[in-house]
């Protein structure tokens, strides 16, 4: 798993988001990070169907978080953003064996020993956690 610009420009968004109480709007949230307004609005969308962020249309519309950053993951984000958030294709749903023993495979178990870990850590950081003092 590699974080990909779009996990980045939306862990921005989120942060922004989280700093404010106000409703901010996609432009606005563009200007202030410097991400194409196209682009942001992609984000939020996702951002919005994953249940990570609300939105009220009209004159004093705009986005707000559904939760506040203490309740969001990055894993979370990963997977609003459409990311694996899986360390080998091999323990992806469908992603096969190449040799066909998942069971006996050495580096499967691996894999699944360290995917694990990063579950109970890695993946679990909450926004909060990361934002500086």
């Amino acid at each position: 798993m590699q974080v990909t610009l779009t996990i980045d420009y939306a862990m921005w968004i989120l942060t922004l988001l989280g700093k404010t109480t106000e409703r901010i709007n996609a432009a606005t949230m563009s200007e202030r990070l410097h991400i194409p307004r196209r682009y942001t609005i992609k984000i939020l969308n996702r951002l919005k169907e994953s249940g990570l962020v609300e939105v009220r249309a009209g004159v004093k519309g705009g986005y707000h978080l559904a939760r506040g950053l203490d309740e969001i993951s990055f894993g979370d984000v990963a997977k609003a953003m459409g990311q694996s958030i899986k360390i080998s294709k091999c323990l992806e749903d469908g992603g096969g064996c190449t040799f066909g023993k998942k069971e006996e495979c050495n580096a499967r178990c691996f894999y699944q020993a360290l995917q694990e870990k990063l579950e109970e850590g890695l993946f679990n950081v909450t926004l909060q956690e990361i934002q500086r003092p």
